[in-house]
């Protein structure tokens, strides 16, 4: 076999691969030798139909099976005798093949950059004490207050008034044409909540319990719903029921309530639970910060291919969230950067990982699975089992572990700058 190797760019080649003559005639000997003890061609018995019929008969279909079993093979051998680690599928094309001389193709591949990492120890990355105060612990017990309050029915004569919760059924139209989503029934709106815009709010207030009521509601340009932006939404409303919220007092029975013996332990609980949030999110941060300084510590090509796949992933993701089509051409280009600079962040890992030695274990793998499973509220069996039947997924939950480790290490080496404190 011969390899050529040619250089498009840093991360992308071009290889000019030759199958040996006489590899690529034994080929041709086995297929037809194959193919005169199978093959019924009238006038000619099982086995003596002669060489020449043979290959005007099966000639393309032949060559097309012998291209298929040995230019898959050679490439590969071609990828390992260059030292080259493809981050995509090849392009193959120029496929010359004539009987009595070598197979000559060539395939185009993008492959991961030479990275020299640069001194990833001590990394400044600034830290602030973080601290919780007595108001912040207060403002959360009055949240856990209200959420553990519960509704009542106000008084038949009741009018609606601001904090009230009204429950409605309602149905929008413009110019009498219903709007998608539009209609609910026994829906409850908590006023002043801004839930629905002001003016559908503030139509409620003062409508007592059984009355029916008309409201135009304007939606701004910009809304994300298009059917509606910018235009005005006729809305009918029929007020079936007013309710309060009827809140617990603050004392020990609300901290029993919710599974601790007093008041003091569940402001302990809120305060610990506050300095355990806000340090997580520290960390989140300031590992952010370290991926952004170790990709600006480095400077090298990246595959457009990584790049177009992190953008179909990112898009995809946020159509998973969003109601509306998207435009993805503008997408691309308001993303390409991020997920140019993602790709570089994960080729680093790998490349400090590389570096660090560092292998992902069996027990790593399944503490991942549960937390997994603990998210997505299923057993650890049901998630492994998942993870296994869908390919590739075992194989990315590894490298993201791996990944992970990276990132850790890196951070364990930063040098940490006190800023002052945080709240």
């Amino acid at each position: 076999m011969k390899v050529q190797v040619e250089e498009i760019t840093p991360v992308k080649k071009s290889l000019k691969i030759e199958i040996p003559q006489e590899v690529v005639s034994g080929e041709f000997e086995i297929a037809y030798s194959d193919l005169k003890k199978k093959a019924k061609l009238p006038g000619f018995r099982p086995g003596k139909a002669p060489l020449s019929l043979l290959e005007k008969k099966f000639g393309p279909s032949v060559e097309e099976d012998i291209v298929r079993k040995l230019v898959p093979e050679y490439y590969q051998r071609a990828i390992k005798e260059a030292g080259l680690s493809p981050v995509e599928f090849p392009s193959i094309e120029k496929i010359e093949l004539k009987k009595g001389a070598p197979l000559l193709f060539t395939a185009t591949v993008e492959i991961k950059p030479t990275i020299q990492l640069a001194n990833y120890s001590g990394i400044p990355v600034p830290r602030k004490e973080i601290k919780v105060t007595d108001e912040e612990v207060e403002q959360t017990l009055k949240r856990l207050q209200d959420d553990q309050g519960r509704l009542e029915a106000s008084p038949e004569d009741h009018a609606v008034q601001s904090n009230d919760y009204a429950i409605i059924d309602f149905e929008g139209s413009i110019d009498g044409k219903p709007v998608d989503q539009g209609k609910a029934e026994g829906y409850t709106l908590q006023i002043g909540s801004n839930t629905f815009p002001s003016e559908f709010e503030s139509s409620l207030l003062g409508k007592k319990k059984g009355d029916r009521i008309e409201a135009d509601v304007p939606y701004p340009a910009d809304y994300p719903n298009k059917e509606i932006a910018g235009k005005s939404v006729r809305f009918k409303v029929h007020v079936k029921e007013i309710k309060n919220k009827v809140l617990p007092p603050l004392d020990d029975e609300l901290a029993k309530d919710i599974g601790l013996s007093s008041l003091e332990e569940l402001r302990g609980k809120i305060k610990n639970t506050l300095l355990e949030q806000r340090t997580a999110q520290q960390e989140h941060d300031q590992k952010n910060l370290l991926m952004k300084k170790l990709v600006e510590m480095h400077s090298f090509d990246v595959p457009e291919s990584m790049v177009d796949r992190e953008l179909h992933t990112m898009i995809d993701r946020l159509q998973e969230r969003v109601q509306q089509p998207l435009d993805h051409e503008s997408l691309h280009k308001e993303y390409e950067s991020t997920a140019k600079e993602r790709v570089k962040g994960t080729l680093l890992l790998n490349e400090i990982a590389d570096a660090e030695k560092m292998e992902v274990t069996e027990q790593e793998i399944d503490e991942e699975i549960n937390r997994l499973a603990q998210r997505a509220k299923v057993s650890p069996q049901e998630a492994k089992r998942a993870i296994h039947q869908q390919q590739g997924s075992l194989e990315g939950l590894k490298a993201r572990i791996r990944e992970e480790k990276a990132l850790n290490r890196v951070y364990s080496l930063a040098q940490f700058e006190d800023k002052g404190e945080t709240e």
